[in-house]
Protein backbone atom coordinates (compact mmCIF):
# COMPACT_ATOMS: atom_id res chain seq x y z
CA UNK A 1 0.00 0.00 0.00
CA UNK A 2 1.53 3.58 -1.15
CA UNK A 3 2.48 6.02 1.56
CA UNK A 4 0.25 8.84 0.26
CA UNK A 5 1.43 10.89 2.82
CA UNK A 6 5.31 10.78 1.89
CA UNK A 7 6.10 13.58 -0.35
CA UNK A 8 10.13 13.30 -1.67
CA UNK A 9 10.98 16.73 -4.05
CA UNK A 10 13.77 16.87 -6.12
CA UNK A 11 15.24 20.20 -7.37
CA UNK A 12 16.76 19.48 -10.71
CA UNK A 13 18.87 21.95 -12.48
CA UNK A 14 20.54 23.02 -15.60
CA UNK A 15 24.39 23.28 -16.29
CA UNK A 16 26.66 23.80 -19.36
CA UNK A 17 27.86 20.45 -20.79
CA UNK A 18 31.45 20.43 -20.75
CA UNK A 19 31.79 18.92 -23.92
CA UNK A 20 33.10 20.78 -26.86
CA UNK A 21 32.11 22.22 -29.54
CA UNK A 22 31.54 25.17 -28.17
CA UNK A 23 31.01 28.50 -30.38
CA UNK A 24 34.15 31.10 -30.11
CA UNK A 25 33.46 34.66 -31.37
CA UNK A 26 35.41 37.65 -31.12
CA UNK A 27 38.49 36.54 -31.92
CA UNK A 28 38.58 33.56 -29.09
CA UNK A 29 37.68 36.32 -26.63
CA UNK A 30 33.54 35.12 -25.90
CA UNK A 31 31.72 32.30 -26.31
CA UNK A 32 28.65 32.04 -28.17
CA UNK A 33 25.98 31.60 -26.07
CA UNK A 34 24.13 30.32 -28.90
CA UNK A 35 26.27 27.16 -29.51
CA UNK A 36 26.49 26.48 -25.55
CA UNK A 37 24.75 23.32 -24.99
CA UNK A 38 22.99 22.45 -21.64
CA UNK A 39 22.39 19.13 -19.39
CA UNK A 40 20.51 17.53 -16.63
CA UNK A 41 23.24 18.17 -13.44
CA UNK A 42 24.87 14.59 -12.90
CA UNK A 43 24.28 15.22 -9.06
CA UNK A 44 20.81 15.86 -9.43
CA UNK A 45 20.23 12.91 -11.65
CA UNK A 46 22.24 10.97 -8.72
CA UNK A 47 19.67 12.87 -5.79
CA UNK A 48 16.87 11.31 -8.45
CA UNK A 49 17.98 7.98 -8.46
CA UNK A 50 18.10 8.07 -4.37
CA UNK A 51 15.02 9.91 -4.52
CA UNK A 52 13.32 7.07 -6.81
CA UNK A 53 14.74 4.34 -4.71
CA UNK A 54 12.93 5.79 -1.77
CA UNK A 55 9.78 5.69 -3.67
CA UNK A 56 9.76 2.14 -4.36
CA UNK A 57 10.73 1.47 -0.84
CA UNK A 58 8.13 3.72 1.02
CA UNK A 59 5.94 4.50 -1.71
CA UNK A 60 4.33 8.26 -1.76
CA UNK A 61 4.74 10.89 -4.32
CA UNK A 62 7.42 11.88 -5.98
CA UNK A 63 7.41 15.66 -7.07
CA UNK A 64 10.26 16.86 -9.56
CA UNK A 65 10.86 20.44 -9.52
CA UNK A 66 13.28 22.97 -11.66
CA UNK A 67 13.38 26.73 -11.77
CA UNK A 68 14.54 28.44 -15.09
CA UNK A 69 13.60 29.05 -18.57
CA UNK A 70 11.78 26.81 -20.33
CA UNK A 71 14.65 24.88 -21.34
CA UNK A 72 14.76 23.23 -18.43
CA UNK A 73 11.12 21.41 -19.08
CA UNK A 74 13.23 18.81 -20.76
CA UNK A 75 14.55 18.19 -17.68
CA UNK A 76 11.79 17.70 -16.05
CA UNK A 77 10.32 15.30 -18.69
CA UNK A 78 13.27 13.15 -17.84
CA UNK A 79 12.33 13.14 -14.14
CA UNK A 80 8.84 11.82 -15.29
CA UNK A 81 10.11 9.15 -17.71
CA UNK A 82 12.58 8.03 -15.01
CA UNK A 83 9.55 7.61 -12.59
CA UNK A 84 8.55 10.90 -11.15
CA UNK A 85 4.92 11.49 -10.26
CA UNK A 86 4.54 15.52 -10.53
CA UNK A 87 6.51 17.95 -12.73
CA UNK A 88 6.76 21.62 -11.34
CA UNK A 89 8.59 24.74 -12.76
CA UNK A 90 8.95 27.95 -11.84
CA UNK A 91 9.89 30.68 -13.40
CA UNK A 92 10.58 34.06 -11.64
CA UNK A 93 12.29 36.49 -14.26
CA UNK A 94 13.23 39.21 -11.95
CA UNK A 95 16.23 36.65 -10.82
CA UNK A 96 17.43 37.29 -14.06
CA UNK A 97 20.14 34.41 -14.21
CA UNK A 98 18.84 31.60 -12.02
CA UNK A 99 22.30 31.08 -10.33
CA UNK A 100 22.72 29.11 -7.18
CA UNK A 101 21.76 32.27 -4.92
CA UNK A 102 18.99 33.13 -6.89
CA UNK A 103 17.19 29.87 -6.38
CA UNK A 104 17.91 29.31 -2.94
CA UNK A 105 16.06 33.25 -2.52
CA UNK A 106 13.37 31.28 -4.49
CA UNK A 107 13.09 28.46 -2.63
CA UNK A 108 13.59 30.07 0.47
CA UNK A 109 10.91 32.48 0.10
CA UNK A 110 7.70 33.49 2.25
CA UNK A 111 5.03 33.52 0.12
CA UNK A 112 2.90 34.63 2.89
CA UNK A 113 4.56 37.77 3.31
CA UNK A 114 5.13 38.79 -0.05
CA UNK A 115 1.53 38.16 -1.08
Amino acid sequence: MPNDELNIVVLLRECRDPRPPVGVKDGGHAINARDVRTMLNPSDLGALEKALQLKEKHGGVLTVLAIGPKSVEAHLRTGLSMGGDRAVRINDSLLGGYDDSGLARILSRDRKSHV
